[in-house]
């Protein structure tokens, strides 16, 4: 069997009809309170490692900012206003300009906002 990344098993075995069995992680019988803080623990520790990868997130950004690699989602509809202005001069309907632009009409009227 190959080896996998551990993230990866749970969709593998789950394609197979399998899953995985935590039951041995907790205690079988735990009483209300008992079973209530283990998941407040569990709870918490996944939070603060959600805070933490944000954290990663945020300082790999600023880090490629600071050596120039770093320019977020490049901009599609508003990069067609030029072309979606033409096509309304021309005539077209906001669903003939969606489709032959290949955006969406939301992105062709906030065209139209923008530029009166």
């Amino acid at each position: 069997m190959r080896s996998k990344p551990f993230w990866k098993n749970d969709r593998t075995l789950l394609s197979y009809g399998r899953g995985l069995r935590a039951s041995s992680f907790l205690p079988p019988d735990l009483g209300r309170h008992s079973k209530g803080l283990t998941l407040s623990v569990l709870a918490a520790v996944a939070q603060w490692e959600r805070d933490e990868n944000i954290l990663r997130q945020r300082a790999g950004i600023a880090a490629a900012k600071a050596a120039g690699k770093y320019r977020g989602r490049a901009p599609t509809a508003r990069a067609k206003t030029s072309e979606v202005l033409r096509l309304k001069a021309e005539g077209k309907t906001v669903a003939q300009i969606a489709q032959t632009v290949g955006i969406s009409r939301a992105s062709i009227y906030r065209a139209f906002a923008e530029t009166v």
